[in-house]
């Protein structure tokens, strides 16, 4: 996992697939001792260990969120926030997806919710299943709106996801409607990020 900073660009990490930086024990021992609960939970779930790209990703990640000012005040205070923007670019099957849903619940532990937008109902669908499957019997309020979803069911994942009543929320486009409205929105996260304007982007991160 490299963290290159670029003038004018977005600090990105990139995911490799390169045995000869594999954590050391103590470097083991200190990865899992700094994941918040949720983030143990995962790593116990999932049926197989992560790359030492993928620790070092998150515990970058880790770093970013806890020595930004959402670690440190109340939310429901509405106080401006340090926006952490990352891009994490890596293979398909490097682990992206699952660094992000470890993000996700570093923001959910500190009582935040988080937002994953995807191009495609598929795609979102897919993340939405991982999603659940992984943290079924947790108490980790995750919902899935795509365009498909019922008119019924939209209105009630939206009026839940304003009152703070769902963690996680996986959409499409369908995220940046007007009406799509948090109580504490602390994590947006673009898959695929390319095949969404700029302007679309925005609209997500003003929420």
């Amino acid at each position: 996992c490299r963290a290159l900073e670029h003038k004018g660009r977005l600090p990105y990490l990139e995911l490799e697939d390169d045995s000869s930086k594999d954590f050391t024990i103590q470097e083991e021992q200190d990865f899992y001792e700094a994941l918040s609960p949720s983030q143990k939970q995962l790593l116990e779930r999932i049926p197989f260990a992560l790359t030492s790209d993928q620790k070092r990703c998150i515990t970058q990640i880790n770093k970013d969120i806890d020595t930004s000012e959402y670690s440190k005040i109340k939310l429901e205070e509405n106080k401006p926030l340090y926006t952490m923007s990352r891009l994490v670019q890596g293979d398909v099957g490097s682990g992206k997806t699952l660094t992000a849903f470890f993000a996700c619940l570093r923001i959910v532990d500190l009582g935040g919710q988080c937002a994953l937008m995807a191009p495609t109902e598929v795609l979102a669908t897919q993340h939405f299943e991982t999603f659940t499957k992984l943290f079924s019997g947790t108490g980790i309020r995750c919902e899935l709106l795509v365009g498909s979803t019922k008119v019924k069911e939209k209105k009630d994942i939206k009026e839940r996801l304003k009152n703070g009543e769902i963690d996680l929320i996986i959409g499409t486009h369908a995220l940046i409607q007007e009406d799509v409205e948090f109580e504490r929105l602390g994590l947006v996260i673009t898959d695929e990020q390319h095949r969404f304007g700029v302007a679309q982007r925005a609209r997500m991160w003003k929420k």
